[in-house]
């Protein structure tokens, strides 16, 4: 298991009429989190409301798979329900990755067939990448 690297890889479903349980009922698949319109967006800052409902999905595999099994899955599973997706036109999707590395040190693969099958999803694809090392929090 590498201890060097943290990785997310989440689906993300923001919509200002679709509710979250609208959209588990068009996917027919139920979110790892949700935020509803309305609801407070920080504890220490209640006059803060969400002005969007947030569905969200977290690829789920053990700690030490790699970066690219958690994408795959997550686009397999988006692929099946193609269809279903299309009825969400008007909500914001995107696949959120973020890639923590505790030494300064990573990468991933991205092979082209995966490129092609998210490219034909048409989600907007975020990576962030953290280095620790670089600020501070890791000596």
């Amino acid at each position: 298991m590498n201890t060097n690297k943290t990785v997310t890889v989440t689906l993300r479903i923001a919509s200002r009429t679709l509710s979250c349980l609208d959209i588990s009922r068009i996917l027919d698949w139920q979110p790892t989190k949700q935020f509803n319109k309305g609801e407070i967006v920080y504890k220490r800052n209640p006059a803060r409301l969400r002005e969007e409902h947030l569905w969200i999905y977290d690829a789920r595999l053990e700690k030490k798979t790699l970066f690219e099994e958690y994408l795959i899955l997550l686009v397999e599973l988006i692929l099946k329900k193609k269809d279903n997706f299309k009825k969400l036109r008007e909500c914001s999707i995107d696949i959120f990755c973020g890639y923590t590395t505790y030494n300064g040190q990573g990468g991933f693969i991205l092979k082209s067939k995966l490129m092609g099958e998210l490219a034909s999803l048409n989600i907007d694809f975020i990576i962030e990448f953290y280095d620790l090392c670089k600020i501070g929090t890791v000596k």
